[in-house]
């Protein structure tokens, strides 16, 4: 970011975009199975905490949507009770052969 607003008319302007958006994505991301891990443990408090911090740092985010409605249940009392894998429906796995030369 510091690059962007240093030299706005860089060559590697849309390189250093590209990765501050990947770099973001990863960090949700990551937050995001934190959360899941906290829930697959029922540690309701601290999932909670981290959905809050999800939905101020990354109201933009891939997993905001999800993080609303799990952040809802808990704060409604009825945290989820079911698999994890409910929240990942539309999830797979990559292609392997994507990474093959």
């Amino acid at each position: 970011e510091e690059l962007l607003r240093a030299f706005p008319d860089s060559p590697y302007t849309n390189e250093a975009k590209a990765r501050i958006q990947a770099a973001t994505q990863f960090l949700v991301n990551h937050e995001f199975s934190v959360v899941e891990f906290y829930l697959r443990t029922k540690k309701f408090s601290q999932a909670e905490t981290r959905l809050n911090y999800i939905l101020a740092m990354y109201p933009d985010s891939n997993v905001a949507p999800q993080a609303r409605e799990i952040l809802d249940l808990i704060e409604a009392g009825t945290p989820p009770k079911y698999g994890i894998g409910h929240w990942f429906k539309n999830l797979s796995l990559p292609d392997w052969m994507d990474f093959m030369d």
